[in-house]
């Protein structure tokens, strides 16, 4: 039988804070620190992102300093963890991949578990990485699995991507989302009945008719299988849950999909499902959506003003993975909420 995963730890990086303490209380606040970037649009207007401004690195440099500081602060909270029994799985940006000699990564994985490995999120996302984490952790192959997911969108060719196909929220598009940037990092373990937040129920699905392609219409059909492959891998109906969380990024295709498979998978009316959405305080923040969202929910479940003791989270990526998982607050043993 497969093992709830527990988490043991998290390190939060990104516009609003560059630790998990400092981010938490700036979300917690409906802060952001959307400012006017040194790109520009199609009408020479600067478009507004969210950034690490005190980072003077660019490119890998960038990416490599955020992990860094999520990986440092994720572990110094877990000292009996043995580096050769860490599994890092380590989920990149799309454009990121790249056909190197010397990856700027290899270091990171070389530090850990034989079968660390990186992942880019056109082929794999957070709820196919957490299945694997689980095998892993059910076999007793390693002791301990660390998700890290980095992401920015500021350079100049990805920014010229989006610009070109009509993506960001500019002078001459309401549309669009607001770039964004950061790093994630979740450390997790087997069930052990340990007093924390889990994640007890994983879904996984892939949407043919994705926001890349025009000839299917929106639907939700990726989302809400899912989204109930999720709720029945927990054991439970998604009306137990107090609130969702997602990765919509501004789009209104977003919305679109995940209200139409919110409203198949609930199995009766509520009269309050609060729906989160991290994108409203970092910005589409991309690879690193998934263990933003994980390390901010660890941090405020435990508590009388936290979203509930059980909740939803789903994403979804440009080519069509549909990911959601159910995560929960246990207060003792297993079963005991």
């Amino acid at each position: 039988m497969m093992s709830d995963l527990y988490i043991v730890s998290s390190g939060m990086c990104c516009g609003v804070g560059y630790s998990t303490k400092a981010a938490t209380a700036a979300i917690r606040a409906g802060l952001d620190h959307f400012r006017e970037t040194d790109f520009i649009d199609d009408y020479s207007e600067p478009l507004i992102g969210s950034q690490l401004y005190q980072s003077e690195m660019w490119g890998e440099a960038r990416l490599q300093s955020m992990m860094t500081q999520v990986i440092r602060e994720c572990l110094s909270d877990c000292a009996e963890a043995v580096m050769s029994r860490i599994c890092l799985l380590l989920l990149l940006p799309e454009q990121e991949r790249q056909e190197k000699k010397d990856e700027w990564f290899t270091p990171f994985l070389q530090a850990f578990h034989p079968s660390s490995q990186q992942y880019y999120l056109d082929e794999m996302d957070i709820g196919g990485l957490l299945q694997y984490a689980r095998a892993l952790l059910t076999e007793h192959t390693v002791q301990y699995v660390l998700l890290v997911g980095v992401d920015s969108h500021f350079s100049p060719s990805r920014i010229n991507h989006y610009l070109n196909i009509n993506r960001l929220l500019s002078s001459n598009n309401s549309d669009g989302f607001i770039p964004g940037e950061g790093a994630g990092a979740i450390l997790f373990t087997g069930d052990d009945g340990h007093e924390g937040v889990y994640i007890s129920g994983i879904g996984v699905a892939h949407e043919p008719a994705n926001i890349l392609q025009d000839d299917k219409p929106c639907r939700g059909d990726g989302l809400a299988f899912a989204i109930n492959q999720a709720v029945n891998n927990k054991g439970s109906l998604l009306s137990q849950t107090d609130f969702h969380m997602s990765n919509v990024n501004g789009e209104s295709w977003y919305f679109r999909e995940s209200s139409l498979a919110i409203a198949r998978c609930l199995d009766r009316k509520k009269e309050s499902y609060p729906h989160y959405q991290i994108s409203k305080n970092v910005g589409a923040v991309g690879a690193a959506s998934g263990p933003l969202m994980l390390a901010y929910l660890q941090s405020v479940m435990p508590h009388p003003y936290g979203p509930g003791f059980n909740g939803l989270i789903h994403l979804s990526t440009d080519s069509g993975l549909r990911s959601a998982l159910w995560i929960e607050y246990r207060t003792g043993q297993k079963g005991e909420i």
